[in-house]
């Protein structure tokens, strides 16, 4: 008997060991069977001739094509064997679609797009292109049906969420277009800040709180000046809103903008007398990385650099002739108009030519699981009714976004661009967002310019909200291209941008209001000044400075707060930490953990107490200026006694050292490590995550890029956060492959079971340069 059931159990056992390997094989196959094969041959139909893929070792292709529309036609085919969850993520997202697929839980968020329209406006845009970009994008979008025709087996985020995406359109690039539009310039938060701070603040106060200059500016043209300049801080105001303030935290946003650095050094001062562009793009990092890199080769053409899955275009990168790149400009071009509507009929408001009815639109939005969700979404003449009213009365927005002359493909034309003059020019006219553009030729010289279309306004300056329905206060189009300020060869022979301001008061344009301070641009002027002849070697190690010279101001203000008389336990544990850092950001290093959370700390406290009426006035009022440390230096500095926060210290000394004792104590209970052991690299860890990953955590480990220490900081040439920092390094010499390197976090594919799925993100960790040009194509 004991025989017989040790019989049984084993042939049970034995089926279902089978049973359970032919499981995972069927899951393994499923998994697996969408995963692009990088050595079949595959149909494209509609391809004019054949053209052919190669793969280097990192899944890089590089498309050889007889013809433009043949050579976007297979990188849609590649971009959606790639990275098709990524870009139907990006359409719904802007579409306002979200819901169908993840739930109630991005209602609120399609709500909101769908309000603004972005999927009217993509419909709108696509009528205006030209015959020869709708071609492009006809072909692309082929390329991408393509794949999807041929799939019986999708990719894994497709089959744990249950659906099938649609056929790709031109509309859906359009969509994934103005998705950048988005990230680069969320729409009317600034002007939002702004309102809020002017009719609740003292008028010496909000100046004093959002100059537009800094110790370290770097303007390229216009002189240094600013147009809100630093001011003298105002004692009394001040002084007068602390005694009214009840203590309030965590008014001061630290959310960092879409950001990026790029400079571009002469061919007379680079160590082989070729020019040379560098160029790194600070984003909110995620799984896969935003962009997918690639050459593409037709009619003598070659393109090197980045392409966005989902638009047909060469984002940055190099053509042999010149190479370009850009960072975000910080342009004001978005304003908020205040509507006044009919008393007697609600739906109709002012304009010039009296009452007008709103436009309106049935929304209908499909969520899983749950009844549909109907909303009515309402426009004016002017631009959409924005969901969120300012001091409750309604506003549009006014966007260039959403105007058919703003968002084009015209920059498909670079591939026969040759010199810096004709790319300027290019690029003045390019319907992309409005950037700093930095470009290098073949010839030696470089130049910048701004790209995209920039409102010309009338009887404002776009800082704030007005009503527009005088006739007097408006737009009146876009600042002519010719109009757009250029510099080409300056005779230092580089240029920098970094966020910051790049244009003085002398400048008969004022593209922006809210720049990035301008420390990273300084340090890299600092960097190209000191050295005569630079080599692309040394320009790809300047991206990946660490120094952190930001935080020795607040170094010194820490050592001061120690008591050296009678110094306790703990005063001397935090002098020796402070002394033991080396002003650098490096993952081994002590001391950047306790002054970055110090400072962090002091932003809150020294301007909550001021901002807390703003508050007050508007629940979701967050303070984020980027140049606020101009005003909190300037207070920590004279340190005058009446405008001391809050009521509970008597000193300033006092103050500062109780946050200095406070940010120990948080950093210790945080990581569980003594502040004498912890490590920039303990607190600075990458968690560059999936979108699944964020709500199935029990994915992370197979879907998101390891927990590496990252050196860097917010306030360095080597941004470096756990979840935003560079998406891209590149360093270009337009005639010199062989020197020229991109570098990216994650990998090409955004497949889990892809071998390119993360193969790249350790040489993005480390500083490891990877060719521009795909090499050693081995497949």
């Amino acid at each position: 008997m004991p025989a017989m059931i040790a019989k049984v159990l084993f042939k049970g056992s034995l089926i279902t060991l089978v049973l359970l390997l032919a499981f995972a094989a069927g899951c393994g196959y499923l998994l697996s069977a969408s995963r692009l094969n990088y050595g079949n041959a595959v149909k494209i139909p509609n391809l004019s001739h054949p053209a052919v893929i190669h793969f280097d070792r990192f899944g890089i292709p590089a498309i050889h094509a007889q013809t433009r529309l043949d050579a976007y036609q297979a990188l849609g085919y590649l971009h959606a064997a790639e990275r098709l969850f990524q870009m139907d993520l990006t359409r719904r997202k802007m579409a306002g679609r979200l819901s169908e697929i993840v739930g109630a839980a991005a209602l609120e968020l399609d709500i909101r797009q769908r309000s603004l329209g972005f999927y009217r406006a993509a419909k709108t845009i696509a009528r205006h292109w030209p015959p020869w970009q709708q071609a492009i994008c006809r072909a692309y979008a082929q390329g991408v049906n393509a794949w999807l025709d041929q799939q019986s087996v999708l990719p894994p985020e497709f089959l744990l969420l249950r659906y099938r995406p649609k056929a790709w359109t031109c509309e859906d690039t359009i969509l994934v277009s103005l998705a950048m539009f988005q990230m680069l310039n969320e729409p009317g938060n600034q002007e939002r800040m702004l309102a809020v701070m002017e009719k609740t603040l003292p008028n010496p106060v909000v100046d004093f709180l959002t100059p537009d200059e800094d110790p370290f500016d770097q303007p390229l043209l216009g002189g240094r000046c600013g147009r809100r300049p630093r001011k003298p801080m105002p004692v009394k105001a001040i002084t007068d809103l602390m005694a009214q303030s009840s203590t309030t935290a965590g008014l001061v946003s630290h959310a960092l903008p879409a950001a990026s650095n790029q400079w571009a050094i002469a061919g007379w001062k680079s160590s082989n007398g070729q020019a040379i562009l560098a160029n790194d793009m600070h984003l909110h990092l995620g799984v896969p990385n935003i962009w997918y890199r690639a050459r593409l080769q037709y009619q003598n053409i070659t393109l090197d650099g980045i392409t966005l899955p989902g638009v047909p275009l060469m984002v940055a990168g190099s053509n042999g002739h010149i190479a370009w790149g850009f960072t975000n400009a910080l342009a004001d071009v978005i304003d908020l108009v205040k509507l006044t509507t009919n008393p007697r009929h609600p739906g109709s408001y002012l304009t010039p030519d009296g009452w007008e009815a709103f436009q309106t639109f049935e929304e209908v939005i499909r969520i899983k699981g749950q009844p549909a969700h109907t909303f009515t979404a309402r426009a004016t003449r002017w631009g959409p009714v924005s969901p969120a009213r300012l001091f409750n009365q309604p506003v549009a927005v006014r966007w260039t976004a959403f105007e058919p002359e703003a968002v084009n493909l015209k920059a498909l034309e670079i591939d026969r661009i040759q010199t810096v003059e004709a790319a300027l020019g290019l690029f003045n006219q390019a319907g992309i967002p409005v950037l700093n553009v930095a470009v290098a030729d073949h010839l030696g010289h470089i130049g910048w310019t701004l790209s995209g279309k920039l409102p010309r306004r009338m009887g404002f300056d776009g800082t704030l909200p007005h009503n527009w329905a005088s006739g007097k206060t408006g737009w009146r189009g876009g600042v002519p291209p010719p109009d757009i300020p250029r510099m080409i060869d300056p005779p230092q022979g580089y240029l920098v941008t970094a966020n910051n301001r790049t244009l003085g008061c002398h400048s008969t344009l004022n593209p922006g209001h809210n720049y990035a301070t301008s420390f990273r641009a300084h340090r890299i002027a600092q960097a190209l000044t000191t050295k005569s002849k630079i080599s692309p070697q040394q320009a790809f190690k300047l991206q990946l400075d660490s120094k952190a010279e930001f935080y020795e101001f607040y170094r010194a203000l820490a050592l001061a707060a120690l008591d050296e008389q009678s110094p306790t336990e703990t005063d001397r544990l935090l002098a020796q930490v402070l002394h033991a850092w080396n002003g650098k950001s490096d993952t081994g290093g002590l001391g950047l953990p306790l002054l970055v959370a110090f400072h962090q700390r002091l932003e809150n406290a020294v301007f909550s107490p001021l901002l807390n009426p703003c508050r007050q006035t508007d629940p979701h009022f967050r303070y984020g200026w980027f140049k606020r440390e101009v005003p909190l230096r300037q207070m920590l500095r004279l340190r005058h006694p009446a405008t001391l926060p809050g009521q509970q210290f008597s000193t300033w000394h006092g103050f500062i050292r109780h946050h200095l004792l406070a940010a120990k104590e948080a950093l210790e209970k945080k990581h569980g490590k003594s502040i004498a052991d912890l490590t920039w690299g303990d607190v600075n860890r990458a968690e560059i995550r999936h979108p699944l990953s964020r709500g199935l955590p029990v994915l992370s480990f197979f879907l998101d890029m390891r927990g590496d220490p990252l050196p860097g900081c917010r306030y360095c040439v080597r941004v470096a956060l756990p979840d935003y920092g560079a998406s891209m390094r590149l360093v270009a010499v337009p005639n010199n492959l062989k020197d020229s390197l991109l570098q990216m976090p994650g990998g090409q594919s955004g497949h889990p079971f892809s071998p390119h799925y993360r193969d790249q993100q350790p040489y993005w960790v480390k500083g490891l340069p990877i060719p521009l040009s795909p090499a050693n194509m081995q497949q």
